[in-house]
C-alpha cells in the first residue's frame, strides 16, 4: 500500500502542522459524520430482526459447547448494545433498539446466573468475567457472581494468566467496569502490545491490525474515554490509518476495515 505521510526513521509520525505532528486533537468533521448514522441504524435494525441467532443453545454448559459461536457473540452483542445506549440520544429509535437487545442478551444468560454456573466450572477462564463486564458496565449486576469473582481474581494465577498484551487489558478494562482493583498497570501492558511499541506502519498485517484494534477498544472502553490514548499513539494513528483502512478495503478485508 502507498501512502504520503512524513515520518521519521522509525517510522513513527512526523512533526509537522496538523494532527499527524501531535499539535491538536481535534477530530475534523468529514464524510463519516453523513454516512455513519444510516449504517448505524441499518445495522441495529438486521441484527434487532436477527435477534434470535444469539440465542444461547440449551446445552451452552457443556463442554463441547463452542464459546465463540454461543457466548461470545451475545457478549460482542451488549457490549455494542450497551456502547450505542450511551452515545445516542433517549428516545431515538437507535437508542431504544440497542437498549432492548442489551435487555434480550440479559435475559439469555438468566441474569447473570448463567455467568455465575460458567465460573463456577471454570474458575481459571477469564471469559465469564468479560461477558460478565459488558453487562456490569451498563448496571446489571449479579451478586452471587461477584461474591465468587472477588476473590477468584485475587488470586496469583489471575494475575498471571499468559496471554497476549491486547487480550490482557481487555481483562484490565472489564476489572475497571466491575470495579475492582485491577491486576496490573495498563500502561505497563499497553506498552508491551503492536500499536503501544509504534511498530513500523509497513508491518501492518491481519492479526497486527485485529490487534490494535482491540488494543483502542480495551484501552478507551470501547471508544467512552479517548483521553486514555497517549498523544504519541494519538499521532501514530491519525497518520496511518487511512493507509491500513485503503489496503484492507483493496484486499477486501471487510471485517478488519470496519474495525479500523
Amino acid at each position: 500500500m502507498t501512502t504520503t505521510a512524513t515520518q521519521d526513521p522509525q517510522g513513527r509520525p512526523g512533526h509537522g502542522p496538523g494532527p499527524a505532528g501531535g499539535r491538536s486533537r481535534e477530530r475534523a468533521p468529514g464524510a463519516a459524520e453523513t454516512v455513519l448514522p444510516g449504517v448505524l441504524s441499518s445495522a441495529l435494525a438486521w441484527t434487532d430482526a436477527h435477534r434470535t441467532r444469539f440465542a444461547l443453545p440449551d446445552d451452552v454448559l457443556e463442554p463441547h459447547t463452542q464459546v465463540n459461536a454461543t457466548l461470545k457473540p451475545l457478549g460482542e452483542l451488549a457490549q455494542l448494545g450497551s456502547t450505542i445506549r450511551r452515545t445516542t440520544a433517549p428516545g431515538t429509535p437507535e437508542h431504544e433498539r440497542a437498549g432492548d437487545l442489551v435487555a434480550y442478551a440479559w435475559e439469555q444468560v438468566h441474569e447473570g446466573a448463567l455467568l455465575l454456573e460458567l465460573l463456577r466450572a471454570e474458575p481459571f477462564a477469564a471469559y465469564p468475567y468479560e461477558i460478565y463486564a459488558a453487562f456490569a458496565g451498563y448496571g446489571m449486576r449479579h451478586e452471587g457472581f461477584e461474591a465468587l469473582a472477588r476473590p477468584l481474581t485475587a488470586t496469583r494465577a489471575w494475575a498471571h494468566t499468559e496471554q497476549h498484551a491486547n487480550r490482557q487489558l481487555g481483562l484490565i478494562n472489564s476489572e475497571r467496569r466491575v470495579g475492582v482493583v485491577t491486576h496490573t498497570d495498563a500502561g505497563g501492558v499497553l506498552s508491551r502490545t503492536w500499536l503501544g511499541g509504534l511498530s513500523e506502519p509497513w508491518m501492518f498485517e491481519g492479526p497486527s491490525g485485529y490487534a490494535l484494534t482491540h488494543t483502542v477498544f480495551h484501552l478507551t472502553d470501547w471508544g467512552r474515554m479517548p483521553d486514555r490514548v497517549p498523544e504519541k499513539i494519538d499521532g501514530y494513528l491519525r497518520t496511518w490509518l487511512p493507509a491500513w483502512a485503503d489496503g484492507c478495503l483493496e484486499s477486501g478485508q471487510w471485517d478488519l476495515t470496519g474495525e479500523l
